[in-house]
């Protein structure tokens, strides 16, 4: 896991996500969610009009290897620009493997330690730890240690501190509805 080095700069702990978003976990916006959904699901995955999955759906396997870390893609620190997601450093390296992206996303992502602070999340996010520790300082305040095998569900809106103390790996279920929503003064 060379990737995975020691200092909190190389870490982006969210949201990753979720944010968000790889094997393109990008903010997509376009006027159509249908194009949208072209380049990360496959033409003819979705309704121009209900924003909903079309034709026929084929299960998708989670791979037990890709979730201990293997087969994992460098990310790109962009993919979090308009997610409200804050390094306390410089912009962190981490890794991912998307899974599926349509009405939801579905993704493991991988940083080593580091902190970071969310400024309002932009989806609902559901999260099982793979490996590591993750502690969340909402700005309401508390504080919420979660470790590997407990799931959790940061809501969109989450305002607050991110950190993963040690090296951290995350399977994530990320709303995708902020991807078809217009970015925020584009005047569309």
């Amino acid at each position: 896991m060379a990737v995975l080095g020691g200092s909190s700069g190389e870490a982006i702990g969210f949201l990753h996500y979720l944010r968000l978003i790889n094997h393109r976990r990008q903010r997509l916006h376009f006027a159509s969610p249908t194009l949208a959904c072209h380049l990360t699901c496959g033409v003819g995955d979705m309704n121009e009009a209900t924003g909903k999955a079309t034709g026929s759906a084929v299960p998708i396997s989670v791979d037990r290897r890709v979730l201990a870390g293997e087969g994992l893609s460098a990310g790109d620190p962009s993919e979090f620009d308009d997610e409200g997601v804050m390094p306390e450093d410089e912009a962190p390296a981490f890794r991912t493997h998307n899974f599926h992206t349509g009405n939801i996303m579905v993704s493991v992502y991988e940083a080593g330690p580091g902190k970071v602070r969310i400024e309002g999340s932009v989806y609902d996010e559901f999260i099982t730890i793979l490996e590591g520790r993750l502690i969340l300082t909402p700005d309401l305040g508390g504080e919420y240690e979660y470790k590997a095998g407990d799931s959790l569900v940061v809501p969109k809106g989450y305002r607050g501190g991110w950190e993963m103390p040690v090296p951290y790996r995350e399977l994530i279920v990320v709303d995708t509805e902020f991807m078809r929503e217009e970015p925020a003064g584009s005047g569309a």
